[in-house]
């Protein structure tokens, strides 16, 4: 099945969330910056990835260094510009579905952990903490 830019899109952003969540584990950190790089390159943003790369650079081991190079060489050639313009606010990433919470849509967050959700639950669905809307 091929996949539309939109869905490389979506996976770009997704993978850039992914990278900023504290509570991983070093190695399931790493897979998702990897993960992240590789999206990101495919819809043209080059300046995500070589930043993303370089920081790879400095916590990987040395055989892994060669290929993330190469792939720095890469943004560079591509200007090291971001092309699409990723939504990165929490607010628009809905912690339950993992959908985007559309502009307009309703907006609900957990008031202990501060998790946003596209629907209103009586609790959080990672920490129990009760949602409002926003």
């Amino acid at each position: 099945k091929e996949e539309s830019k939109e869905s490389y899109v979506e996976i770009a952003r997704l993978s850039r969330h992914l990278t900023s969540l504290q509570e991983l584990e070093a190695k399931h950190r790493i897979m998702y910056l990897r993960v992240a790089v590789d999206s990101n390159m495919k819809v043209g943003n080059y300046a995500f990835a070589k930043q993303t790369l370089q920081l790879l650079i400095s916590k990987c081991p040395l055989a892994l260094k060669v290929n993330f190079q190469t792939q720095i060489q890469t943004c560079d050639e591509n200007g090291a510009v971001d092309k699409e313009r990723l939504s990165d606010d929490v607010k628009s990433f809905c912690s339950q579905t993992l959908q985007t919470i559309e502009f307009g849509q309703l907006v609900f967050k957990c008031e202990q952990c501060e998790s946003h959700f596209s629907s209103k639950s009586v609790q959080c669905a990672h920490c129990n903490g009760t949602v409002v809307q926003v």
